[in-house]
């Protein structure tokens, strides 16, 4: 080892805690891209991992119910290897609570569930074959209203109940997150108890083999768009087909993928500021190492190094400091990974997942991060190469001051107060670039939590208020659908209550050569039961015969727009119709129209399958009552669906809570970098006021009040730059997901901003301590007094 790499490696060793600030900087980037991303598609990689190693059925048809023997063939469809049929029944669970839970009994041939969607048994057993009381239950209901092996209930669907006995905890592939309302886009912990039973157990209730879901597992080879198309129209030619749903548009899978993007909408802009960061405090500290080793630089090339040889040796301390970031970016990147994932878990209440990092994001976090140090250390590097052996000769530690700080500097003689307070202005404007540079990255740190508060806050607060503005206070939701005259059953549940019905189904957009599943809703108009949040045209009128309000992602795929016509499929008929308007909503495929024409289109005319609470009468009513009516099979208020928002975000506050931290963190490690290099550089200004009579106080509230001053900068600046990534983030947010109007709170600021301010000005300390070890002798040395 020759005496110059010994020297760098003896510098390195006295800077060794600035490579360390540098370090967990960086490794905070690495950290965030690795972590959450790997996260990320882990929990798609539980997902897809459960559902194939359940053997998923690639294709879903459901229809009305109907008898087995009624069922058209499909076995001669290429592509087609398996057929299963079961009966999904919804009814009610009492299972010991205030009120039942909205329940759904899947009954199918015993041996199906080992063959497709296969259940996995957490505990107890599975269903046999012409057991008439034995069920499995869902894991997320088991474990939400404490349910266990041996416990029994009375499952109800319509007027008939159903003695059953739990005899099994099952995870199914299909109910890995559980909606709290069909219509609602929103999970729920425990809010549907799914059952599994034997067809034994309603064939002994209804007397024939009564079916509305088809499952069809296809051949690896198969073209699953050709296979839908024709499986569709063997279906329709003698069913009442509501949906063909192919597996990934199943509700677990298809609220992962446009929740799970959400977050890939935040990332790239996390990921981006803190590179940004990393970047310029790798220049800083290595630019002011390289300036106080320029002497010795030159020392060196005098005695003969070359200047390659110089720039191997102090290329060292960037090796270090990739493989420092490496190691405590990995650190990050577990926890971040672990914080993210398993929280998000918990909050939709699925499986937990099995969590582990995504080799390409190692490798793209890697080059960033040495992108990121090279970057860096550009200039330093180039200050380094442009030495010359005179430079051994020369004194660079008084500088000259530029003219423009020189002309700010004379500003400041208007300006009173304390000494102190005049002096640390007068610093932060002699070097005014490092000061603008360290407001900007302390600001861009700061505001992208402010802005990650503020998208969250506008989604919690654009969903609740999508559900407040709606004339209803409970939604009802009916197991079959009952004749007109029978909405006196739910008027006389309270005098002078008001209703207003609907009808629900299931449709197929045609156009574009294909065929895509809608959610189609009937409502009456006048009543305002539905406030959306339009993009284009506008909402039904009483008067509207054949038109329809769509939601956004129909529009676009359908290429059309207010004033176009577009072919409804619904139960093997075409229904021309004419959009009015087009919204953004969380519900993907929804379509609302006139009752009178979904109703027509149903084949439900004069009745309704739920219906709106307008108008509770005078005496009230509360949900017990409703549950009591047969037939009821779910009794949504306001207040669920605003509670289930608030719970699914305050699992995602968490995770932004965690980010505001880092951020601050990383503000702090910028302040502590920026400030001791500004403050450490004037330690001979310093020293000299001691020695002329300063007292330790003044001297320390200079170096604490020039903290203070870029602090509250970087959080003015940090407001406005805040609320304009929030906007941004928003408007990318509204193209994955829906419409979100920016409506920040005020707690969205002052949560980052003022513990930033608390703990910003500690950034000084290390500087401060640093000068008041500096002996008067030595302070006399340093020659640049200022």
């Amino acid at each position: 080892m020759n005496m110059l790499v010994r020297h760098v490696l003896r510098s390195v060793l006295v800077i060794r805690y600035r490579l360390l600030t540098i370090a967990l900087i960086c490794a905070s980037t690495f950290g965030v891209l690795v972590g959450a991303y790997s996260a990320i598609d882990s929990l798609f990689s539980t997902v897809e991992d459960i559902q194939s190693n359940a053997a998923m059925a690639e294709l879903e048809v459901i229809f009305a119910p109907e008898d087995l023997i009624n069922l058209p063939a499909f076995d001669d469809i290429d592509g087609v290897t398996a057929i299963h049929h079961r009966l999904l029944m919804p009814g009610l669970a009492p299972l010991g609570g205030e009120q039942p839970v909205a329940g759904l009994m899947v009954s199918a041939p015993a041996q199906d569930f080992l063959a497709v969607n296969r259940l996995k048994v957490l505990q107890g057993r599975l269903p046999e074959a012409m057991e008439t009381t034995g069920i499995a239950l869902e894991r997320n209901c088991a474990q939400f209203h404490g349910k266990g092996v041996g416990d029994r209930f009375n499952f109800t669907a319509g007027r008939a109940e159903y003695p059953v006995e739990v005899i099994g905890i099952v995870e199914s592939p299909e109910y890995l997150v559980a909606p709290l309302n069909p219509s609602v886009y929103v999970p729920s912990n425990g809010s549907l108890c799914v059952l599994f039973a034997d067809q034994a157990l309603m064939h002994q209730q209804l007397g024939f083999s009564a079916i509305n879901s088809l499952l069809f597992s296809l051949s690896p080879d198969a073209s699953l768009a050709q296979v839908k198309q024709r499986i569709t129209e063997r279906a329709q030619s003698r069913l009442a087909v509501d949906y063909v749903l192919p597996r990934q548009e199943q509700f677990s899978q298809k609220f992962l993928e446009l929740d799970l993007n959400t977050f890939k909408v935040f990332l790239p802009t996390v990921v981006l500021i803190f590179a940004l960061s990393s970047t310029l405090v790798v220049f800083f500290l290595m630019y002011q190492w390289a300036k106080e080793e320029r002497p010795l630089i030159a020392m060196f090339l005098t005695l003969g190094y070359s200047r390659r040889q110089v720039a191997c040796a102090y290329g060292l301390p960037a090796l270090m400091l990739i493989a420092l970031a490496l190691v405590l970016g990995c650190g990050f990147a577990l926890f971040d990974m672990y914080a993210f994932g398993l929280n998000y878990a918990r909050a939709i209440g699925m499986p937990e997942p099995q969590l582990m990092f995504k080799p390409p994001y190692l490798w793209r976090a890697g080059l960033l991060l040495c992108g990121t140090v090279a970057l860096g250390m550009y200039l330093p590097m180039r200050s380094i190469l442009s030495i010359t052996p005179m430079d051994a000769l020369r004194d660079v530690g008084a500088g000259q001051e530029q003219t423009l700080a020189l002309r700010m500097v004379a500003c400041l003689r208007h300006i009173g107060g304390p000494f102190w307070f005049r002096y640390s202005l007068r610093n932060l404007l002699r070097s005014w670039r490092i000061s603008l540079v360290t407001v900007l990255a302390m600001s861009a740190s700061i505001a992208i939590t402010i802005a990650f508060y503020i998208s969250l806050t506008s989604m919690e607060r654009t969903a609740i208020s999508n559900v407040e503005r709606d004339n209803w206070s409970r939604v009802v939701d009916l197991d079959v659908a009952w004749w007109d005259e029978d909405i006196a059953r739910l008027n006389g549940l309270a005098p002078g209550s008001r209703w207003s019905t609907f009808v629900k189904g299931g449709a197929q957009v045609s156009g574009q050569g294909q065929l895509d599943n809608a959610s189609l809703l009937g409502i009456e108009p006048a009543d305002g039961v539905r406030h959306v949040n339009l993009m284009e045209g506008r909402m039904l009128l009483d008067g509207d015969l054949e038109a329809l309000v769509i939601e956004r992602r129909i529009a676009i795929a359908q290429g059309v727009g207010p004033g176009d016509r577009l072919t409804l499929k619904v139960r093997g008929n075409l229904y021309p119709a004419k959009v009015v308007g087009v919204f953004s909503g969380a519900l993907p495929g929804e379509i609302i129209t006139t009752r009178r024409f979904a109703q027509r289109m149903l084949a439900l005319d004069e009745q309704f399958t739920g219906a709106y609470l307008i108008d509770a009468g005078s005496s009230g009513l509360d949900d017990a009552a409703i549950y009591a009516l047969p037939g009821v099979v779910r009794v949504t208020s306001k207040q669920n669906i605003v509670a289930s928002i608030l719970e699914i975000s305050s699992h995602i506050w968490v995770i932004i809570h965690i980010s505001a931290l880092m951020s601050i963190a990383i503000a702090l490690l910028f302040a502590i970098t920026s400030m001791n290099f500004s403050i450490v550089g004037r330690r001979g200004e310093y020293g000299v006021l001691r020695i002329l009579g300063f007292s330790d106080r003044s001297v320390s509230l200079i170096m604490l009040c020039e903290t203070l001053s870029i602090a509250v900068v970087a959080g003015i600046v940090a407001i406005p730059l805040g609320y304009g990534l929030g906007a941004v983030l928003n408007h990318r947010l509204t193209d994955v997901w829906f419409k979100i109007n920016t409506d920040p709170a005020f707690s969205d600021f002052w949560r980052v901003i003022l513990p930033a301010l608390v703990i910003i000005p500690f950034a000084a300390m290390p500087a401060i301590r640093h000068v008041f070890r500096i002996p008067a002798v030595d302070t006399l040395k340093l020659r640049n007094f200022g």
